[in-house]
């Protein structure tokens, strides 16, 4: 035995890398073969490719994995065709699947599943490996999450779990995958003759699917842009009960996302903190998530500091429940930026939406997003921020109370009318 188990761990490790600390071989084999059995269907028709499709449908509820618990208990093929021999399996007209290929838009997938539970839809998650590991889902408590690559979740689409669900809801339309972008009906054309059931979120503008727009199945995370009419509001922004704890005595600010110019401006952020530092101010500090490095940021002032790099959605969710201020960095003069006004947005305002942390943002980007000087800190360019951390530091707690009032306001308000829009785009399929 001991030789068997070396062997196949010199395949894993020769074809597909280092395994998952949390996964052992026995479940990494069968899911190889499941991908096999898979691939194999088209050209088996009849009672064996049947048989099939029921083994694979019951093993993939034994393996659904919260927390991987499931994936442990080891079963092998012979022993699912005999205890599915005489089952069948039961549709639940009311289930829906929740799918997001990419690694990222994690934050999403919370509030979209508050949202269908709401409206008492069953709710199941097939989603990229990534993300299980980055704990994007610690804060709901779904049955079952089918987690596994992009090659395989389109397998399991197209033979086993696109016919169990009422509906089928994609986190994001176009993903990132060998190198580029991918949309999901131009990678999984299958997915055509199931127009009726499929939705999309959409993040980018650019990759906007004519079909299902046409049907009134593309949701759009605001309902500010200048686009389609037709496309759906649905605000995604629930990340678990949240309190709402007293202003810091050290003003505690925050920023989420790539250290990246052509999406927040950091030498502005430098700048703005150089000029705190400058007239005395030291009573903050600011926490930095996301890849990339501070190098644009002064080392005289480098002690406001804690950059943690890429984190795990805990993390980041610990760390926002902590903040005072969230800081977008969104820059006036930059037209990279005006993608956020035009044709996309950031995960940023979901999670200022969701923790109640009033933001610092460019008077801009601010009506887009429903900010204003009631429920947030506005400015008018890059010269004007560090005024406005300044008046964020020197603001009161009752201030401080008033307005992440207004913000909780809009924020309920944006909820309660994203699943109305929903309820209604999925009533009036």
């Amino acid at each position: 035995m001991a030789c068997e188990r070396k062997a196949v761990t010199m395949s894993f490790q020769k074809y597909h890398g280092e395994p998952d600390s949390r996964t052992d071989y026995k479940t990494y084999i069968k899911k190889r073969v499941l991908g096999n059995l898979l691939k194999g269907l088209d050209s088996q028709p009849g009672i064996k490719a049947n048989i099939k499709k029921k083994v694979l449908k019951y093993w993939l509820k034994k393996l659904v994995r919260q927390d991987n618990e499931t994936a442990k208990q080891s079963i092998t093929i012979k022993e699912l065709i005999r205890e599915i021999a005489d089952q069948e399996y039961n549709e639940n007209s009311n289930k829906v699947l929740l799918v997001e290929f990419n690694w990222y838009h994690g934050e999403c997938i919370p509030g979209f599943y508050k949202y269908l539970s709401d409206l008492n839809y069953d709710v199941d998650l097939l989603v990229n490996e990534g993300l299980l590991k980055e704990k994007a889902f610690d804060v709901i408590k779904c049955n079952h999450i089918y987690n596994c690559d992009i090659e395989l979740m389109g397998l399991l689409l197209q033979y086993v779990l696109i016919e169990q669900y009422q509906f089928v809801i994609f986190n994001s339309n176009a993903f990132t995958w060998k190198g580029g972008w991918h949309t999901v009906l131009q990678e999984f054309p299958f997915l055509l003759k199931y127009l009726d059931k499929i939705y999309v979120l959409e993040h980018q503008l650019e990759y906007l699917n004519k079909d299902l727009l046409e049907i009134g199945h593309v949701f759009f995370l605001t309902d500010k842009l200048s686009v389609d009419k037709r496309m759906v509001p649905v605000n995604c922004h629930w990340f678990g009960n949240t309190s709402l704890p007293r202003k810091n005595k050290v003003t505690r600010f925050i920023t989420v996302g790539a250290i990246d110019p052509v999406r927040r401006n950091f030498k502005a952020l430098s700048d703005a903190v150089e000029f705190l530092y400058n007239h005395g101010i030291k009573n903050f500090h600011i926490t930095v998530i996301g890849l990339g490095k501070l190098d644009v940021i002064n080392p005289a002032i480098r002690r406001f500091f804690t950059a943690l790099g890429r984190v795990p959605y805990s993390t980041v969710h610990a760390e926002m429940r902590k903040a005072d201020f969230f800081l977008t960095l969104l820059d006036p003069d930059n037209p990279d930026h005006d993608r956020y006004i035009t044709h996309g947005t950031s995960g940023s305002f979901q999670l200022i939406y969701g923790f109640s942390k009033p933001c610092l943002i460019a008077g801009k980007f601010a009506d887009v997003y429903g900010f204003s000087s009631e429920n947030a800190v506005v400015y008018r360019d890059n010269s004007d921020l560090g005024l406005s951390m300044r008046k964020a530091i020197d603001m009161s707690e009752a201030e401080y109370e008033s307005i992440r009032n207004s913000l909780i306001h809009v924020s309920d308000d944006i909820y309660n009318k994203s699943l109305e829009n929903l309820k209604k785009a999925l009533s009036d399929n």
